[in-house]
């Protein structure tokens, strides 16, 4: 009996030492296969705006038409396809400086000539600071806009509707001219150092382009274009809370907020430095877009 115990307990050594064996054992099945993310070279843009021929006549389609032509349109490009080039060899000068303005274009632009089979008819497309896609026919200028780019803008949109009047205007800087009047149209005003000595900044939010310009206000008159002295800041986000909207680039943030019953503005310079070369040291802390409103001060004979 106990022999037979012993060759028992041998015996059921042997199975668990086996069993182990088994389960430890690393597995040599199929190993699983790594997925390979495949880059996205192409770019979607859709529709961002029409315009005509600068200093043209010629034009077969009118505003509506233009606009309506390729509302729809989406353009998808192959970075494959791209094919580095200069505004001059894509457009003459006279055409260039037009895009430009109608763009808001700053200098040293990234310029590519883009070949497409796409279901669209031009064979060739100018692709502008990997943001605009240019196209032209019959007198008019059709460009579209990297879709992100046109979700960026339609959040400053909806963000912004409560600050309107701040956009696409010209901000005029104000002072305290007269602290116990009543009327906020004689307790503010454009000072002695804006109107007579030029020294003080004017700033415009071009919503369009997502974009802040500041400038004399000496330059009011003259088109943006031509003003020398401005300075540019791409607007990459914009924040409202309340009757405060902060308006953020990479190098200056500024918040506007309403006061007086949203007649005018408070400015405060949140980030940065605000810049004063050329375009004025006297900067307001109060802005408004309805200058015209409130009262100047008299030069006389003063003549700078």
């Amino acid at each position: 009996m106990s022999q037979q115990i012993k060759y028992f307990s041998i015996y059921l050594l042997v199975f668990l030492s086996l069993s182990c064996q088994q389960t430890t054992r690393p597995s040599h099945g199929k190993k699983p296969e790594h997925t390979k993310t495949i880059e996205n070279r192409r770019n979607s843009f859709g529709f961002y705006k029409s315009f005509g021929f600068c200093n043209s006549e010629i034009g077969y389609f009118s505003q509506q038409e233009a606009d309506d032509l390729y509302a729809d349109k989406i353009i998808k490009i192959d970075k494959r396809n791209e094919i580095k080039s200069d505004s001059f060899s894509a457009f003459d000068q006279e055409k260039w400086n037009c895009i430009k303005e109608n763009l808001n274009l700053k200098n040293d632009n990234n310029i590519k000539i883009i070949t497409t089979n796409a279901n669209f008819p031009f064979e060739k497309l100018t692709l502008i600071d990997d943001k605009y896609v240019v196209v032209s026919r019959d007198g008019y200028f059709f460009t579209f806009i990297l879709k992100d780019t046109i979700e960026s803008a339609e959040k400053i949109h909806t963000l912004g509707q409560n600050f309107t009047p701040l956009f696409n205007m010209q901000l005029t800087g104000l002072s305290v001219v007269n602290s116990k009047e009543p009327d906020v149209y004689k307790k503010y005003g454009l000072d002695f150092s804006t109107i007579c000595n030029c020294n003080s900044p004017s700033i415009y939010l071009n919503k369009d382009a997502k974009e802040l310009i500041i400038f004399n206000y000496c330059d009011k008159e003259i088109p943006f274009k031509d003003i020398k002295n401005k300075y540019h800041f791409e607007v990459d986000k914009l924040e409202v809370d309340g009757d405060k909207m902060v308006v953020s680039s990479r190098d200056l943030e500024l918040s506007f907020q309403k006061v007086e019953n949203g007649k005018i503005y408070h400015l405060k310079v949140l980030k940065g430095k605000f810049p004063n070369n050329y375009v004025g040291n006297d900067l307001k802390s109060f802005y408004t877009f309805q200058p015209d409103k409130f009262q100047k001060a008299s030069c006389e004979d003063y003549d700078g």
